[in-house]
């Protein structure tokens, strides 16, 4: 597929300690009966419904956030549907920032990494930085020598850590690696100079939450901390802070991606939970959410939205997505 030069959006504006111990557990209080009727549910809806997914530059601080006010902010969506945005990640401050996102091909039923350059609430370029064979989403970035090194969630044995000297630029592999594929990989370093590592191993059965961490300066040698069954609110959702001692972590049901909520790293306990009805001040009615991200200084906060509508052809869109993304081969 042709790397794009320029890619322009639609926007629309309205205006703790490092980590001492392990992550023990998440809770969820959605009962059994709900989650067999939403799962009864998906394959008409998968068939008539399609999800608009869309990005936003939050007009709050990570502070604001958790002093409980209401995110809100810029939306930014993809220009053609046969294309979605969504788990950003910032660089930058708010006002002239880079957004790290999926970029989604409903046709090629693959996604890749693109950079935005995002200037007081508009697109003004868009560059593809990764694109191979396989699905790739959940891009973070973390300033490190000088450059930047990023990770993604992919299926690619290899699991590449990459290196890119400025946002925009094309991203290259390393010589490092994380310790085996996982979804929504996030990394973090301490004052210290060590990583960590937090991402989820699916399997046919039941996924389970690992925690790693390298001490040796560099993201290599990982050791395993621990790995515990993940519930249902224990998937990455965006950043791991372990300088706050705080964790994004999304809400898989009763509907995939229909919250995000700031969690106490290590321990779990929830802080704020965010919900896409509570989205203030476009006048849309958005359906979910499921990342939160943000800058070392808290300052640039990102988010993704979505909402359902009816589309033809959702049913093929939803069909290539499935069966295109190598990833599924381990699902039921």
């Amino acid at each position: 597929m042709r790397s794009p030069d320029r890619i322009d959006g639609r926007t629309q504006n309205s205006r703790p300690s490092r980590v001492s111990g392990l992550v023990s557990s998440y809770s969820s209080n959605v009962g059994p009966g709900r989650v067999s009727l939403e799962r009864a549910q998906r394959p008409l809806r998968g068939a008539l419904f399609e999800r608009q997914w869309a990005v936003s530059v939050l007009d709050q601080t990570l502070s604001d956030l958790l002093a409980g006010i209401a995110p809100s902010g810029t939306v930014i969506a993809a220009p053609s549907r046969d294309r979605y945005w969504a788990d950003p990640f910032p660089l930058g401050q708010p006002g002239d920032c880079w957004l790290l996102v999926e970029e989604f091909d409903r046709w090629r039923g693959l996604g890749h990494i693109v950079a935005l350059r995002v200037l007081e609430g508009a697109v003004v370029s868009g560059r593809a930085v990764l694109v191979d064979a396989h699905h790739a989403s959940f891009p973070q970035a973390q300033a490190f020598d000088g450059e930047w090194i990023a990770t993604v969630q992919t299926c690619n044995p290899r699991a590449s850590i990459y290196r890119f000297r400025s946002p925009g630029d094309a991203w290259q592999p390393t010589d490092w690696a994380l310790p085996e594929p996982l979804l929504d990989p996030a990394l973090s370093r301490a004052q210290d100079g060590s990583w960590t590592l937090t991402g989820t191993r699916q399997s046919s059965t039941r996924d389970v939450i690992l925690h790693y961490v390298s001490t040796g300066g560099r993201p290599t040698d990982w050791r395993l901390l621990e790995q515990v069954p993940a519930p249902s609110c224990a998937r990455g959702g965006g950043s791991l802070d372990v300088t706050r001692g705080l964790r994004a972590a999304q809400c898989e049901q009763p509907t995939y991606g229909a919250a995000v909520s700031l969690r106490a790293w290590p321990g779990g306990e929830k802080i704020h939970r965010f919900e896409g009805p509570g989205f203030a001040g476009d006048g849309r009615p958005w359906t979910g959410c499921h990342t939160l991200a943000w800058t070392p200084d808290g300052r640039t906060v990102v988010m993704d939205l979505w909402k359902r509508r009816v589309q033809p052809l959702s049913a093929v869109h939803r069909l290539l997505e499935f069966r295109a993304d190598p990833c599924n081969r381990v699902r039921s």
